[in-house]
């Protein structure tokens, strides 16, 4: 894990460099499990990716102990926060349309920069909070949520913004008490335990190809969660976060390459407005080269990130 590290860079550039590799590799496990969609029920998919990180971290772990939390409630919260966050996805997208869904989910940085300072300590100056809130009405000009009639789907929707920002200070605020290896088999084995009872009547037993794509996915979610666990050791989550609206951009490019579905004038607009907001976050940094507060380097507040979906 050391080459997560990125020696010989400064703290923002490491944070940068890890969150856009993180939010990327999800994005391409979004991808896959797309298509795996159209012959698995999101249930399966759900489990046999939790089955495939645990497998991973079984595998690599060294020695049994990793898989002892230390501050056991907030690990265990985490965990139920990211199956939360998964069933209620899952829902949401059984009820709404695409856009409508990825409008609300895409609150989460949002949340998580209101909720970085009382909960964290952190202080997000007025710049960041613009430059957070233009990327999301650049997000809200890409998908252009219709104004349907707010039901079940777009409660789900927002219970899976509002626990998978709670994840990510949960996460911070024990990353540096807990190891990777910790918070990634605790958050499956959750998983994978609420999944079974769901997953085992509509199980289909995947072709050689299908299953070599299951665990290609799996593997790249490990790789993401582990890149943003990295991020946010190294940089506050008001950092980190926004950079999860690049996965529009990375949508547009799966979109054109794998259903020949090419951006229209409004989905162009608003790619351009979330790279800018992020870019701007990232020059604020590096002008500003601010470290952690020392209140929050003593209470330990670090890293991780987590999405199941």
């Amino acid at each position: 894990m050391s080459v997560l590290t990125l020696r010989g860079v400064d703290d923002a550039t490491r944070a940068l460099v890890l969150s856009l590799i993180g939010f990327a590799f999800f994005s391409c496990a979004d991808a896959i499990f797309k298509v795996l969609g159209q012959s698995y029920n999101p249930l399966q998919i759900a489990w046999l990716a939790s089955l495939v990180i645990l497998v991973c971290v079984i595998t690599y772990a060294p020695g049994w102990r990793v898989f002892i939390p230390q501050a056991w409630g907030l690990t265990i919260l985490r965990s139920v926060l990211n199956t939360c966050t998964l069933l209620a996805v899952i829902g949401a997208f059984s009820m709404l349309p695409l856009s409508d869904v990825y409008a609300l989910i895409f609150a989460s940085p949002l949340l998580v920069t209101m909720l970085a300072r009382p909960v964290l300590g952190e202080h997000i100056g007025v710049r960041r909070w613009l430059a957070v809130m233009v990327g999301f009405i650049g997000v809200l000009i890409i998908v252009r949520p219709g104004n349907a009639t707010l039901g079940l789907g777009h409660l789900m929707a927002m219970i899976a913004a509002c626990s998978s920002a709670t994840s990510l200070l949960v996460t911070r605020k024990i990353g540096r008490r807990e190891s990777p290896q910790t918070l990634l088999a605790t958050s499956a084995l959750t998983t994978a335990v609420v999944a079974t009872p769901l997953a085992v009547p509509v199980f289909i037993m995947p072709t050689v190809i299908d299953g070599t794509l299951f665990v290609f996915a799996g593997v790249l979610v490990i790789a993401a969660q582990l890149a943003l666990i990295f991020a946010l050791r190294f940089h506050s989550a008001g950092m980190v976060v926004p950079f999860q609206y690049t996965q529009m951009l990375w949508a547009i490019i799966f979109g054109a390459a794998l259903y020949h579905q090419w951006p229209d004038r409004y989905v162009l607009t608003g790619a351009m407005i979330v790279a800018a907001s992020g870019l701007y976050i990232l020059l604020r940094e590096h002008v500003r080269r601010r470290p952690l507060t020392p209140a929050a380097a003593g209470a330990g507040i670090i890293a991780a990130h987590t999405k199941t979906r």
